[in-house]
């Protein structure tokens, strides 16, 4: 275990999952299984390993479930709950867990598991000054992209390209949401998320740290099958490594 303190992290886990249904009838998103274990567990062993200052779980749908599960798996972790309400927008929960956070927090999804260098994502953002710091990963475009002009006439071509993606991780400071616009907080779910990136970048006080790990995340079931052969190969790895040390 490291001995630096990890920063606050808030695990987003309130979303429904409809792409996983009848799945998420019974369960809600971050408790669904990934070769037997849900996949919002990763997330959360991963930070505890990282000596976090507390976890705070952001709840919605069928939160009932997730704070079982957490009592259950994590009796003695400082982990809290802020729970916005099933129809709250992530904005909005980010919002209410605001008070749950020193001076800024590990925004962390929990349907996505990224072995991030905890250390070195903080040390970019704090040398940024930045107020925002979202971590992205280079990945390989499915098609090729085109670009046209005014007539549609083709200019470039592009064969699946790596391009920067957001993977559903990012640091930010307190302040940022003590200041949040009430129109902002009744945006649907997504759009005022979006509306804070665009103005932070207005305002050129958003950063990125790109991660060259592993990024698991999934939203239909054929996506499932992919997370667990990926998880399968990461825990081989890491294993390897750790009994040739």
């Amino acid at each position: 275990m490291m001995t630096d303190k990890t920063p606050d992290i808030l695990v987003l886990c309130g979303g429904r999952g409809v792409r996983l249904q009848p799945t998420t009838n019974l369960v809600p998103k971050a408790l669904v299984p990934i070769k037997g274990t849900p996949i919002v567990d990763y997330v959360v062993n991963y930070f505890l390993d990282r000596n976090p200052e507390k976890i705070t779980m952001c709840i919605g749908y069928k939160g009932e479930k997730i704070r079982a599960h957490v009592a259950y798996t994590w009796p003695n972790a400082d982990i809290e709950y802020s729970d916005a309400g099933d129809s709250a927008s992530m904005l909005r929960r980010l919002y209410q867990a605001r008070t749950e956070i020193g001076d800024r927090c590990i925004v962390a999804y929990g349907d996505t598991f990224v072995n991030i260098d905890t250390n070195l994502l903080m040390e970019t953002h704090m040398s940024k000054q930045a107020e925002i710091t979202l971590v992205t990963a280079r990945v390989k475009s499915p098609l090729g992209l085109i670009e046209v002009d005014a007539d549609l006439l083709v200019t470039q071509f592009r064969e699946k390209p790596l391009q920067n993606f957001f993977i559903g991780m990012f640091v930010i400071e307190r302040r940022i949401l003590d200041g949040l616009a009430p129109e902002q907080l009744d945006m649907d779910d997504g759009f005022g998320l979006v509306d804070l990136f665009q103005k932070t970048i207005a305002r050129q006080k958003m950063s990125t740290y790109e991660h060259q790990g592993l990024n698991i995340t999934f939203n239909t079931h054929d996506e499932r099958k992919i997370a667990e052969k990926e998880i399968i190969n990461f825990y081989t790895i890491k294993d390897q490594k750790e009994l040739t040390q």
